[in-house]
């Protein structure tokens, strides 16, 4: 035991006489593998994802639930347009009920975003599948109490400009 605090002490003082050595330089910034695809282009006539993103959880009765923003609660129950990108929910070229993302997947495993980020798209005619970028015009419902995790449901959706 002695022998062992002995050896760790001198390794102690050691590291403490050595002399300082020149700080590495820094590497660059690691590049992700993943190419993260396209982004959305900036539009003024969509609701935003960034307005969308405003929420809070909180729990209420033991049970977390979203917060919206006094901006997010004047939009409920009104046509909105929002634009994103498409997760299929079928194995079909034309869909009728999607996830919208604010985010493009990368990852066909993985959701893109959060609950913040997601859009589910219910619509009475098929909509074309696209890998870029599509407008939908719709209702907007809040999901107050949604156990599938999802904070926003757009009914009647249609393709738009």
């Amino acid at each position: 035991m002695r022998i062992l605090v002995l050896t760790l002490l001198m390794l102690g003082l050691a590291a403490q006489a050595a002399p300082a050595s020149k700080p590495a330089p820094a590497s660059p910034p690691a590049q992700s593998a993943v190419d993260p695809g396209p982004t959305l282009p900036a539009r003024s006539d969509v609701v935003s994802w960034s307005i969308l993103k405003r929420i809070q959880v909180v729990q209420q009765n033991r049970v977390m639930v979203p917060r919206f923003d006094p901006v997010i609660l004047a939009l409920e129950g009104k046509v909105v347009k929002v634009q994103g990108f498409m997760l299929p929910l079928d194995m079909t070229e034309q869909q009728k009920h999607f996830i919208l993302s604010s985010v493009s997947p990368s990852c066909p495993y993985c959701l893109p975003a959060g609950p913040e980020g997601l859009m589910e798209v219910v619509s009475p005619s098929a909509i074309r599948f696209s890998q870029d970028p599509v407008v939908v015009e719709g209702k907007l419902v809040l999901l107050h109490k949604n156990e599938n995790g999802l904070l926003y449901k757009l009914v009647d959706g249609k393709a738009t400009r």
